[in-house]
C-alpha cells in the first residue's frame, strides 16, 4: 500500500516541503456510531465502525506508520446549522444533482425536518449532510 501511495507523490527534495490536501470531506471520513444507518452518496446503506474505507485516520496511520505523529491538521469548523443551510442552497441551485441528494426538499426547513425525523429513528439514520455537520462525533477519531 505505501509504495503505491508514495508513487503518486512528487519526489522529496532535500529541503523541507509542506503539502496540503484541502479536501472538505476528509474530516468526516470516519466510522459512524455502531448501530447507525446512513443515506446519500458517502455511505449509502452501509453501517458499522469497521468499514476500512470510512476510516481515513486509520488509513493515514497505516500509510505513514511511525511518521504519522509528524502530520499536522488544520480544520476550519463552521456552525453546523449554517453549514447545512449552505449545502441545501448549493444543492438546490443544481437541482440536487450529485450533491446533497438526501437534503432534496421544497425548502431548507422541510429538508432539515425530514433529516431530523430519520435521525430520531432507532437505530438513527444519518443523512450525509447531517453526518458532515457533526464534527463532535468525528474529531475523536483523529487523536
Amino acid at each position: 500500500l505505501l509504495p503505491d501511495f508514495l508513487s503518486q507523490l512528487p519526489a522529496c527534495a532535500e529541503d523541507r516541503k509542506v503539502a496540503a490536501d484541502c479536501t472538505p470531506s476528509n474530516l468526516h471520513m470516519t466510522p459512524m456510531p455502531f448501530d447507525a444507518k446512513s443515506t446519500g452518496f458517502a455511505y449509502g446503506d452501509l453501517c458499522g465502525p469497521d468499514l476500512p474505507y470510512t476510516n481515513l485516520p486509520w488509513m493515514l496511520r497505516r500509510i505513514y506508520g511511525s511518521s504519522s505523529s509528524r502530520l499536522a491538521f488544520v480544520i476550519n469548523l463552521r456552525e453546523p446549522l449554517h453549514r447545512m443551510q449552505s449545502a441545501w442552497y448549493h444543492a438546490m441551485q443544481i437541482d440536487f444533482l450529485s450533491v446533497c441528494r438526501d437534503c432534496k426538499a421544497l425548502s431548507f426547513v422541510e429538508g432539515l425536518a425530514t433529516t431530523l425525523d430519520r435521525f430520531e429513528q432507532s437505530p438513527p439514520m444519518y443523512d450525509d449532510w447531517l453526518w458532515q455537520s457533526m464534527p463532535s462525533l468525528q474529531l475523536p477519531w483523529w487523536h
